[in-house]
């Protein structure tokens, strides 16, 4: 149990906090009743928000207090035997808790479907240290021996600094048990997938324009033995390349077939390879794919907003904008936009201008920006720059907001007149709700906030300042 060393005020606190501590019964559920009972024994602190695995989504936020929770009706994922998937589990702290604990999480699937969880084989599919409030992420395989059907997979997330007392049947004092169904996909007569695929030769960092091979293994999922079939690689699934394979591959077996003399794309892609094999039903396993990135040899980047900053008053204001080149020299032929949702269509300009490899290039846009407004307003100003050559866009657009306000009023106060030693009270004749007003003495130095001020003891003729704004900044 949490405690705290005992005090005036946390003697009072260890009562409350205590008084939150619920021990809550483990209910046996019918699709687990045939599996051992896992829960923590209290809520709070801690509890598992969301699990995902394959392309399937659970997500149980906010955090409401939870020690075991069955989504055993819910409808999960396919799985194939032989495919490796990802997995996450996200942690959450349930409202009225605080501070963040060491923890613990392990994940198991029955692939046997002999309903007892093994601690020491590939049941045990996941495991990692994490905290009250965080995300663990890995992956996982099925196995070829894996039966087929409805299987068991129980998510055991623990309070605890010792991996090893957690397991997947008993009770504990905190966090959360889940309990999920997923589907291993039976094997089919004719079934044929890709395993792997990877970039080899060549070398680190990857170039645009590099040569290098494409590694594929392929794997016979079905019954029957494969004589052949037709593999495809794509880069960004344009542009397929197909190659037919020959050969004799019985079931579970593999081969690896390496592609040569492939010329790499610029910036960021994702390699995929799929099989095409007539009578294979099963998609789930046709395809694999990786993310690479290679150095473009072109990549301009619109670094920052320069100009405008906003204000109040705007009228028509410039528009500039900083270029850096973190590619090959560009001698010219980009454009750069700039647009917001006041304007009917973008407004573009082609820059002629060379930026060396490195340089850095300020552009003004020669037709200003209309800040004109008849109340304050925010603009969302999009900046944006086009060229061909650059296949790396996630550098290429700014948003930034850009306020256009209206100058406040001119405060008006009037003049006080007191006996030597009294206070005066000064305060704003036509008050603006949406200004805020400070107040300041002859030295400028800040003396409170508010459309009224008292001043200290007076014993002399005393001269203060006031400034409105909008918002809270001058």
């Amino acid at each position: 149990m949490k405690t705290k060393e005992l005090s005036p005020t946390t003697g009072i606190w260890l009562f409350l906090n205590l008084a939150l501590f619920i021990l809550v019964p483990y209910v046996g559920h019918s699709q687990m009743s045939s599996y051992c009972n896992s829960s923590a024994n209290y809520v709070g602190y801690e509890e598992i928000i969301e699990v995902s695995f394959a392309s399937f989504v659970n997500s149980s936020a906010p955090a409401s207090g939870q020690n075991y929770s069955d989504f055993t009706s819910i409808t999960s994922a396919t799985l194939s035997p032989g495919m490796t998937y990802p997995i996450s589990i996200t942690s959450g702290i349930p409202s009225g808790y605080s501070g963040s604990y060491s923890c613990f999480v392990k994940v198991y699937i029955d692939w046997n479907q002999d309903t007892v969880w093994s601690e020491t084989s590939d049941e045990l599919v996941f495991s990692a240290p994490t905290n009250s409030a965080n995300t663990v992420s890995g992956e996982f395989t099925v196995p070829f021996n894996a039966l087929p059907g409805s299987v068991a997979m129980r998510v055991v997330f623990q309070e605890t600094v010792d991996a090893t007392t957690v397991l997947s049947c008993g009770f504990y004092s905190w966090g959360e048990t889940e309990d999920y169904l997923l589907t291993v996909a039976p094997p089919q007569p004719i079934d044929a997938g890709i395993i792997e695929v990877m970039m080899v030769g060549g070398s680190l960092p990857f170039h645009e324009h590099d040569t290098v091979e494409v590694k594929v293994v392929m794997l016979n999922f079905g019954l029957d033995t494969i004589s052949s079939a037709e593999l495809v690689y794509t880069f960004d699934g344009l542009n397929p390349i197909a190659y037919t394979w020959t050969g004799s591959l019985a079931s579970f077996e593999r081969d690896t077939i390496v592609f040569s003399g492939i010329v790499l794309p610029g910036g960021p892609f994702e390699l995929c390879a799929y099989t095409i094999l007539p009578g294979d039903s099963n998609l789930l396993n046709d395809a694999n794919c990786r993310p690479y990135y290679a150095i473009p040899d072109f990549d301009l980047e619109l670094t920052s907003l320069v100009a405008p900053i906003g204000g109040c008053d705007q009228a028509l204001v410039d528009v500039t904008v900083e270029i850096s080149n973190l590619g090959n020299a560009v001698n010219g032929g980009y454009d750069i936009s700039y647009f917001h949702y006041g304007m009917t269509s973008s407004l573009t300009e082609t820059i002629s201008d060379t930026i060396p490899q490195g340089g850095v290039y300020i552009h003004t846009f020669s037709t200003p920006l209309d800040l004109t407004v008849s109340s304050d307003t925010s603009f969302e100003l999009h900046t944006y720059l086009s060229y061909l050559s650059d296949p790396v866009l996630s550098n290429d657009t700014l948003i930034t907001i850009i306020e256009s306000k209206l100058s406040p009023t001119n405060p008006v106060v009037l003049g006080a007149t007191v006996w030597s030693g009294e206070y005066a009270s000064l305060s704003i004749n036509n008050p603006d709700p949406a200004s805020f007003y400070s107040w300041y003495d002859h030295d400028t130095i800040l003396l409170a906030n508010g459309s009224v001020f008292t001043t200290p003891a007076l014993f002399d003729t005393t001269s203060y300042f006031v400034e409105a704004n909008y918002g809270l900044a001058p």
